[in-house]
């Protein structure tokens, strides 16, 4: 049977973010990839230029009434309207492994597209899921809190999150001295995965730690191992985006034969 993975996510025509990443990235590891656009915009929000937008809302109802045939589901960026189309569809499909990214904040603010209902969204969305993936910022979102480098506690973070309902966790962008650490919460265990601190701004990182995760446990890696490539990877993409000083996204195509070679 041939693999194939779901994923519900914003596509961006102009950029390389979200629903461009996730298609690259399943080539890469020869996986089929179903992109259902929740919305599509002409560009991503770093990219300086007039935004276009069209909304997907009936195509989103329709398709995701129909059988897709995946084992792994990511669930990314979607807007209000599409919300209860999402829910349901996570709902029937308790079966399958679900990626739950909560598209939020990348800086400590609501992204300028994002509302306090889309967080009440999300959060009703974590019993539903098998894995979410929150930067610190979305966490605190998450949670009613305020994010502060000085008071943030990683372990009752992750108590929190789990009391909304969450399985197992990635906690993404922990700030610690010159180095930034995520924490993976599974199997009741907490491994902590630390990288060098690269000043800048990288687009797309989320969108490909996600991506890989997705492609590597629908390759039967465990969830450990399918973290630990993807941010092995991302941190390895960063170094080289630093370099080229790429403007619109990261560099993710370095690694073609690194994934073949898995």
């Amino acid at each position: 049977m041939e693999k194939r993975i779901v994923s519900i996510q914003d596509y961006s025509s102009f950029g390389g973010s979200s629903g461009t990443i996730f298609i690259s990235i399943c080539s890469f590891f020869n996986i089929e990839p179903i992109l259902i656009p929740s919305i599509i915009y002409s560009s991503h929000l770093g990219v300086k230029r007039k935004r276009i937008v069209q909304k997907t809302t009936s195509f989103v109802k329709n398709i995701l009434e129909s059988s897709l045939g995946s084992d792994v589901i990511h669930i990314g960026y979607f807007e209000k309207d599409t919300y209860k189309f999402v829910k349901k569809y996570m709902q029937n499909n308790q079966d399958k492994f679900i990626i739950l990214d909560p598209i939020l904040s990348d800086n400590g603010n609501l992204f300028v597209t994002k509302n306090k209902k889309d967080i009440a969204n999300y959060k009703e969305l974590i019993q539903y899921s098998s894995l979410i993936t929150p930067n610190i910022y979305e966490a605190c979102l998450l949670l009613n809190q305020t994010y502060s480098r000085t008071s943030f506690s990683v372990a009752k973070t992750i108590a929190s999150l789990r009391n909304l309902g969450a399985k197992n966790i990635l906690l993404k962008g922990v700030i610690e001295k010159d180095h930034i650490s995520n924490y993976l919460y599974y199997n009741d265990k907490l491994t902590c995965f630390s990288y060098n601190q690269i000043k800048g701004n990288y687009q797309g990182c989320g969108d490909l730690i996600c991506s890989i995760i997705a492609c590597e446990l629908t390759n039967n890696k465990t969830l450990e191992e399918s973290v630990k490539f993807a941010l092995d990877y991302c941190n390895e993409a960063i170094q080289n985006t630093s370099k080229e000083k790429k403007e619109y996204s990261i560099n993710y195509s370095f690694g073609i034969d690194k994934i073949k070679n898995i």
